[in-house]
């Protein structure tokens, strides 16, 4: 190994540990709710969304239903976002009722990357560290940004399971 190669070694592992001490996750939590019926239309259901973290938290949500005997994502998996929860707030959001079969909302949140350079690398070797299937890199890389998957209630038509159930 040449000089120049060691040294860029050392710099690299001194920079993957600053990133990896500096950007420590916070506790706390996400959490999603059933709402009730939207006010204007029973075909909408409201969902309240709760961020006890200290930092704002950016999230989306898709909807998956239960058929041959497991939860799959409808429409392909498609993704909608709902934006930013402010730190240690709640919001909500409606969604347009699945049918009359079990659905649920699954919500998908991750901590917001700040805008500058070193994200944007972080990011980039993410992204890059998928596509070459090297899972522990890339998990390396989401150090200090909390990703969370919640799960809503699961529903039927436009009540909670269990309501419905009754």
């Amino acid at each position: 190994m040449t000089h120049k190669a060691k040294i860029a070694l050392v710099v690299a592992g001194i920079a993957l540990a600053a990133i990896c001490f500096f950007s420590g996750g916070k506790k706390g939590e996400m959490g999603v709710i059933y709402a009730g019926l939207a006010s204007n239309d029973a075909r909408y259901v409201s969902f309240t969304i709760s961020n006890s973290f200290n930092h704002e938290m950016f999230c989306d949500y898709e909807i998956r239903e239960f058929r041959d005997r497991d939860w799959h994502p409808l429409n392909g998996g498609t993704n909608y976002d709902i934006g930013f929860v402010s730190t240690c707030c709640t919001t909500n959001f409606t969604v347009l009722v699945s049918g009359t079969n079990r659905w649920q909302v699954v919500l998908h949140c991750t901590k917001a990357w700040p805008d500058n350079l070193i994200s944007d690398a972080r990011e980039n070797f993410m992204y890059f560290a998928f596509e070459l299937g090297w899972s522990p890199l890339e998990e390396l890389s989401k150090i200090g940004y909390t990703w969370h998957f919640r799960y809503g209630p699961e529903m039927l038509g436009n009540k909670p399971l269990a309501e419905a159930q009754k």
